[in-house]
């Protein structure tokens, strides 16, 4: 059995990625989108935003957002 845990890196994680679980309010293609439109007006152009937890089993349209979801990598490609 092997007992040990990664709290700092998963702090450090919790500030640098954004959340894109059902648990932080994500329910479908334009919650992502405005949650990382959001990180992405407060991140320095040509900076990197990451997401993580995004489960598209959870999201309405049951599926992943694509590139053809042109409001989302518009802003982030800005």
């Amino acid at each position: 059995m092997d007992s040990h845990s990664h709290m700092a890196e998963e702090g450090a994680g919790r500030i640098r990625l954004v959340d894109l679980s059902q648990e932080a309010g994500i329910m479908n293609i334009k919650d992502i989108q405005d949650r990382l439109r959001e990180r992405a007006d407060n991140t320095p152009k040509g900076g990197w935003v990451f997401g993580y937890q995004e489960d598209d089993s959870k999201l309405a349209e049951k599926r992943h957002p694509t590139r053809w979801n042109s409001t989302l990598q518009a802003r982030i490609t800005r």
